[in-house]
């Protein structure tokens, strides 16, 4: 191990402070250290010139924008925790209970009863989604003596893998991880989530029958004091059904416009990790889910070899659901 010592306040220790290595304070100098371990991300480290790393870099936002769909709808609408960095292994949040009802009378000097709200703590672990791939110094090359820009296929796949990832812990969970005895839960497999069996196939059902199933479900998460703005999310196998015609006699309106119309239903989406068949409606607020990340999506790249560099695409992040300590919870899963 290795360990490049920088004085405090220095340019260099304030370059250092903000380019994320691994930073101590010397027990020995009380100075700031870089500590170095063999394969260790440095910062600069590579052969590209910028304008190449700026392409790589808009490849990764260009497939990010196409491929986050969930993920996306909680950025939009600002459901983002921000942990502050990769140092933050577990999210942390509380769960609330309630009151009983408030005291009614005509004087207001009875004694009321005493009550508290009550508390308990859960948690998520933030895991780390990444890709690495390697490219060729002679590839770099070979691009700039042709004047071309870099291939960026392998940068576009490294990036959709990743994104699908998150996306796919995001309605599924990750099964195999736990950390401290805490799970990633997902849309579909959270405990506390509703569950409803469809009773039309809605893969080819009439929009009469499929409008009561939404019927019910919406009456679930009411009956939960859940009341909105709410998203229904489709499996790719539902999806075409909706853009059927809601009435054959008057031939105007599809499946998907009827269910729009309900007043709390924002957006009906097509999701890729939706099981055939099955269906999900989500209240969208911080109540019911948002995205705590530690480190958001980015490409990282360095060298290890002089003929060779090395990228990944990483970020450190982990859907939270919730419900309440009464089981109380926005999310209605059709199957």
């Amino acid at each position: 191990m290795k360990a490049n010592i920088l004085k405090a306040n220095s340019k260099d220790a304030n370059s250092l402070l903000s380019s994320g290595n691994n930073i101590r304070i010397s027990p020995a100098t009380g100075q700031l250290e870089n500590i170095i371990n063999p394969g260790q991300i440095v910062a600069n480290a590579t052969t590209l010139r910028h304008e190449e790393g700026i392409v790589y870099d808009n490849t990764l936002i260009e497939v990010a924008r196409a491929r986050m769909n969930g993920i996306g709808d909680l950025q939009r609408r600002g459901l983002v925790k921000n942990l502050g960095g990769l140092g933050t292994i577990i999210s942390m949040w509380e769960r609330v209970g309630d009151m009983t009802g408030a005291q009614i009378d005509m004087d207001g000097r009875t004694e009321s009863e005493n009550d508290r709200v009550t508390f308990d703590e859960t948690g998520v672990p933030i895991p780390i989604f990444h890709k690495a791939w390697e490219l060729g110094e002679r590839a770099v090359l070979a691009s700039r003596q042709r004047g071309e820009s870099l291939d960026t296929t392998q940068m576009r796949i490294a990036s959709k893998v990743v994104i699908e990832s998150m996306e796919s812990a995001l309605f599924n969970g990750v099964p195999d991880l736990a950390v401290a005895g805490l799970s990633i839960y997902g849309y579909t497999n959270h405990p506390s989530r509703n569950t409803h069996t469809l009773a039309a196939d809605w893969t080819v059902g009439a929009g009469v029958d499929l409008v009561e199933d939404v019927k019910a479900m919406l009456k679930m998460l009411l009956n939960d004091y859940k009341w909105g703005p709410y998203v229904l999310y489709v499996a790719k196998d539902i999806s075409i059904n909706l853009e059927s015609d809601y009435s054959t006699v008057k031939g105007e309106g599809t499946i998907r416009d009827r269910i729009l119309k309900f007043q709390d239903i924002s957006e009906v989406k097509t999701a890729d990790y939706l099981a055939d068949g099955t269906v999900l409606l989500i209240q969208m607020d911080a109540e019911t889910v948002d995205i705590a990340v530690a480190q958001d999506l980015r490409n990282l790249t360095w060298n290890i070899h002089p003929l060779q560099t090395q990228f990944m695409v990483m970020s450190a992040m982990a859907p939270r659901i919730k419900a309440d300590r009464n089981g109380n919870c926005g999310i209605v899963h059709g199957s």
